[in-house]
């Protein structure tokens, strides 16, 4: 007798081929439908000729943000402008799929220019500010130190050569950096829960008992600290983890104690400094945790001045 093979592995083969066609076909018609290269130079000229040092550029479409990395490059998408947040630059260019772009709260809306699939949308800040200083700029300024009940163990500065850990450990750690018993602090990229970089002071707190103490001298004030800090995603993931302290010092008065819960993502922050613009001063930045193991943040600050 013969014998008859059952049809079910026949009837998958032919809907795993027909999803990866579909697949296919959708990857093609996307990439044909998207921005032409066209479309990218002459937003790359646009941007080159009108973007003054200070403005930031943003991207406003999530699914363009790998492919502008690629065509407007270093020059243009800097780490400041790429990772800290929209809110410390007075004047921002946004660029988008034309008709899918979003514009960050609290700007108003200069003009737009359009390129083909691309647009330009150009802004300003509701209540103007300049920036005075961005602190992850001027990491290898600070002196970094940890406080152990009031003892103070420094960190030295240096290149010691980056390392990485297995996926899901978080971002690789950079070569320039401080190294301190048992942990380090460095300016990285930290990607938080809805994927979003921020160019950010990056340290692993030890959590046992420890504080880490950024210290800035000299630092021109201005009439408010501004920033977000959080948690590289994975590491926050199983929201199993211990909080951390977020303490803002300056001349050793503590203006602002902040903190950070697993699920929390990226926060955002404000510390109002009016009293103190236009004096220079010593800001520290101090992060602990007593949770008993180590914790992956990332802390982004500017000082910031209102202006009329």
């Amino acid at each position: 007798m013969a014998s008859h093979s059952s049809p079910v592995p026949f009837v998958a083969g032919v809907v795993l081929v027909a999803a990866s066609v579909a697949e296919a076909v959708g990857v093609f018609v996307q990439a044909r439908g998207g921005p032409s290269e066209a479309d990218w130079t002459a937003v790359k000229t646009q941007l080159a000729a009108t973007l003054t040092e200070s403005d930031g550029l943003l991207i406003g479409t999530r699914w363009i943000e790998p492919l502008a990395r690629q065509k407007l490059g270093d020059g243009l998408l800097t780490r400041e402008r790429l990772g800290a947040g929209a809110s410390t630059f007075s004047r921002v260019a946004v660029v988008s799929e034309r008709g899918h772009g979003s514009l960050p709260a609290g700007y108003i809306v200069d003009g737009r220019d359009v390129f083909g699939d691309l647009d330009i949308t150009r802004a300003h800040a509701a209540a103007p500010f300049r920036v005075n200083a961005r602190f992850e700029s001027l990491l290898s300024r600070a002196s970094v130190v940890l406080d152990a009940n009031g003892v103070e163990t420094p960190c030295t500065w240096g290149v010691y050569g980056s390392t990485s850990g297995n996926l899901g450990t978080g971002p690789a750690i950079p070569a320039e950096r401080f190294a301190c018993p048992g942990l380090f602090v460095a300016r990285s990229f930290v990607t938080d829960t809805a994927y979003v970089a921020h160019d950010a002071v990056y340290t692993d707190v030890p959590g046992d008992g420890r504080t880490v103490v950024v210290r800035w001298t000299d630092v021109a004030m201005g009439t408010a600290l501004r920033g977000g800090f959080g948690l590289y995603v994975e590491a926050e993931r199983d929201g199993t983890g211990a909080p951390i302290s977020v303490e803002w010092r300056i001349n050793g008065r503590s203006v602002a104690t902040l903190s950070h819960r697993d699920g929390e993502g990226w926060k955002p922050f404000e510390i109002a400094t009016n009293d103190l613009a236009g004096s220079h001063e010593v800001v520290e930045l101090r992060l602990r945790s007593p949770g008993g193991s180590r914790r992956w943040i990332g802390v982004s600050a500017a000082v910031v001045e209102a202006r009329p």
